[in-house]
């Protein structure tokens, strides 16, 4: 195979800006930690950026699954309108545990706050610069296939808990895109149908 000198002189990694971005969950991943003598189990979520300049590139979160951390990813499936089932346990503070089908995640489209991190390469010393999403901001993004159902849905609860307000029912409004022109949402599900549930 006839490669050139230097071939990889370009496609040095470089983080995303700090921003707002739709993502589309392409994999998601049970792991566990690579570093340190205890590894921990965690969930590995792959994606690309499908709005704005940055357009397809790739990005990567990981998730701690310990019991301190898990509610990074309950934040997601809430985001997303994908419902947890009942598992009739209980955790050692007595909440019930819910079962997610971390497979309905993909090909969802959401929208978060990506953060740049600074951090010290153990092996080189060099400072680098990763990216983070900020779990306090996922949002459906309008580009979701599903975004007309979550909406009505979460409407329906705040309208028959009586307090909108208090339910977070999001803005009529969907949030601007950061720039202009973003690629074309996925076609919508015909009505009626449902969000991919796995089989029993």
């Amino acid at each position: 195979m006839r490669i050139p000198k230097g071939n990889d002189e370009n496609r040095s990694w470089n983080p995303l800006p700090v921003a707002d971005y739709c993502i589309l969950i392409t994999k998601v991943d049970t792991t566990r930690t690579s570093r340190g003598s205890d590894p921990k189990p965690q969930v590995m979520i792959q994606g690309e950026v499908v709005s704005d300049e940055y357009n397809g590139k790739k990005v990567t979160e990981f998730f701690f699954a310990t019991p301190k951390a898990l509610w990074r990813l309950e934040n997601l499936f809430k985001a997303l309108g994908i419902p947890g089932d009942e598992t009739g346990d209980i955790d050692a503070e007595g909440k019930a545990i819910l079962d997610y089908p971390e497979d309905e995640l993909i090909e969802r489209i959401v929208t978060v706050r990506i953060l740049q991190d600074k951090y010290t390469d153990k092996t080189t010393g060099e400072v680098k610069t990763s990216n983070d999403w900020d779990a306090g901001t996922y949002a459906i993004s309008p580009q979701d296939p599903y975004y007309d159902e979550v909406i009505a849905e979460l409407k329906a609860a705040a309208a028959s808990s009586g307090s909108a307000e208090q339910s977070g029912e999001p803005a009529d409004e969907p949030v601007e895109e950061t720039v202009a022109d973003a690629p074309q949402a996925p076609a919508r599900p015909a009505p009626g149908a449902r969000r991919r549930r796995r089989s029993s």
